[in-house]
């Protein structure tokens, strides 16, 4: 039986500046958490639907980090198998077969392809064994993996030009998913149970003190406030930034970085998503669809502890992944000429060892407690629920002051009568361009739609990419303080071939009537050279 969560209503969805006067009102909090990405947005909602009293700080925009940088994939971690990574494997089956359930708009299952070359008979066999120790967790026995010989449409239109050197492919589901909606959903849902949560708030230290509270000084970032809040534990969700948050050295050998990197073509990919071996040992790269059109990465590459909040690829690696595509699907056209979009992300290893390259680093995370604070080293965005109630399991543990109960089946606010919502609105439109803006707006927002309707121009048609109300609403209720929160981390327009610029007019006029003041006409500009300079990166000029 699912639990319905409580719709969103404005007495809930406090302004900036009321949560900084609640939380500066607050004489105590029970948990802080740190960081606004996947794992700390689970915390927090774990936290508060537990009864605990719950501040989330996070020092830019929600899912800024590495959250927003993932390869999309809310899977199992089918290279893991060949680590010998089966906890880690099955924990990650597990947590994306409840991620079906609970925000279905935001995850779902799709296929992929792995191809095996003629004569390779071991590797095949080896395929088949992976695939069936990958499925024991999945809840579904239509999704299990079968065999497609090279004959196959699915086979030939995918690798065109080369399917004659396959003798076939195995067929097996993982899921795709908006992971950053993901992350504000999250964000939605711990503050429905009572969390306050606030983005641009920068944590600058951790004290704990003789009687065991744990003093927390933090920043309004937006307004250049300082202030100081309390605590009986901090829980450091940080990510990359994990080892330095509220020391002022950050912590030796606690973990190593390595560099992601994709690309997005404007391409659609309409066939089934493949999983491409590379050379080397357990590397793999994944081709698959997204709502601009085709994703492709990621790339491996260690990287130093100097991590720049918005990393983007590197040039050679751009140059990589071409190679790949030239060599693997010639006649896609997946090149330059389609090219739109990149971005990149720094995973954050726990270190287990020394000498082993970074793909061979196990994904397991680490928690670890000292002075009052309880960090998380490490993490898989797929799992995150799972980490996340570990931790507080420690907690618990600790305190005895609550018995630990899991989010189970609880819908994202999303979820919530998504398909009804989708179906009314849709009998509300009159063109076939404001049902394609409804249908977007429906895949990163679900049932939501229902706050973004309530008068006659929230359904207007922006082009038909996004409904004027999914403006108004991210604006209003979901703690948007930038144009570039809402192009790429609300809206994801800015992921599209135009980076959304044929809307920008448009979108910036409603966002400035909402923001008032606080709108600076300087963010405009800001966003293209962001962009200006992306495009020199991936060496496709100003579009």
């Amino acid at each position: 039986m699912f639990i319905d969560p409580e719709p969103v209503v404005p007495d809930i969805m406090r302004t900036r500046p009321q949560i900084i006067k609640d939380i500066n009102k607050r004489a105590h909090f029970d948990v802080a958490v740190i960081g606004g990405g996947i794992h700390g947005a689970a915390v927090a909602r774990l936290a508060a639907l537990n009864g605990l009293s719950t501040v989330l700080l996070e020092m830019a925009d929600y899912a800024s980090g590495t959250s927003s940088r993932s390869s999309k994939l809310a899977h199992g971690g089918l290279r893991y198998l060949a680590m010998g990574d089966f906890r880690q494997v099955y924990e990650s089956v597990k947590a994306r077969e409840e991620l079906y359930l609970v925000a279905p708009h935001l995850v779902r299952p799709y296929p992929f392809l792995i191809p095996v070359a003629k004569g390779a008979w071991w590797q095949r066999a080896q395929y088949a064994v992976g695939l069936s120790l990958y499925e024991m967790g999945q809840g579904s026995k239509q999704r299990c993996h079968s065999w497609l010989s090279a004959t196959v449409p699915d086979v030939q239109q995918a690798f065109a030009g080369k399917s004659h050197e396959l003798s076939g492919c195995y067929q097996y589901y993982d899921g795709i998913m908006s992971d950053t909606r993901l992350v504000i959903e999250t964000i939605l849902a711990a503050r429905q149970e009572g969390a306050y949560c606030l983005n641009y708030a920068r944590v600058d230290s951790v004290a704990q003190q003789a009687t065991g509270e744990v003093h927390v000084g933090w920043t309004d970032v937006r307004q250049d406030g300082k202030y100081q809040l309390r605590a009986g534990i901090v829980i450091n969700c940080a990510g990359p930034w994990a080892p330095s948050v509220g020391r002022l050295q950050a912590l030796p050998h606690r973990v190593r970085y390595s560099r992601g990197s994709h690309l997005i073509f404007s391409v659609p990919w309409e066939k089934p998503a493949l999983f491409l071996p590379l050379e080397g040992k357990n590397r793999f790269y994944f081709i698959l669809p997204h709502p601009a059109g085709t994703l492709v990465g990621t790339t491996e590459r260690e990287c130093g502890a100097d991590l720049p909040l918005d990393p983007n690829p590197t040039c050679d690696e751009v140059e990589e992944i071409l190679a790949r595509l030239a060599r693997d699907v010639p006649e896609q056209k997946l090149d330059r000429s389609t090219l739109c979009y990149g971005f990149a992300g720094i995973r954050t290893l726990p270190v287990r060892g020394e000498g082993k390259e970074t793909a061979a680093i196990s994904r397991r995370h680490r928690w670890e407690l000292q002075g009052g604070m309880l960090t998380l080293y490490g993490g898989k965005y797929t799992s995150a629920y799972w980490t996340a109630f570990e931790g507080l399991r420690q907690v618990e543990r600790l305190t005895g002051a609550f018995s630990l109960k899991g989010v189970g089946e609880r819908l994202l606010p999303g979820a919530f009568r998504a398909q009804e919502e989708l179906s009314e609105t849709l009998s509300k439109c009159q063109s076939d361009e404001q049902r394609d803006a409804v249908r977007a707006t429906h895949q990163l927002f679900g049932g939501q739609l229902r706050h973004m309707i309530e008068n006659d121009s929230g359904i207007e048609s922006l082009r038909g990419k996004i409904i004027k109300g999914a403006i108004e609403y991210a604006c209003r209720y979901e703690q948007v303080e930038t144009l570039e929160d809402l192009m790429r981390r609300r809206l994801e327009l800015e992921f599209f071939p135009d980076a959304g610029e044929a809307l920008l007019a448009r979108v910036t006029s409603i966002y400035a009537q909402i923001k008032g003041d606080s709108y600076q006409e300087n963010e405009l500009q800001q966003y293209r050279n962001r962009l200006s300079e992306l495009r020199r990166i991936l060496g496709i000029g100003d579009q």
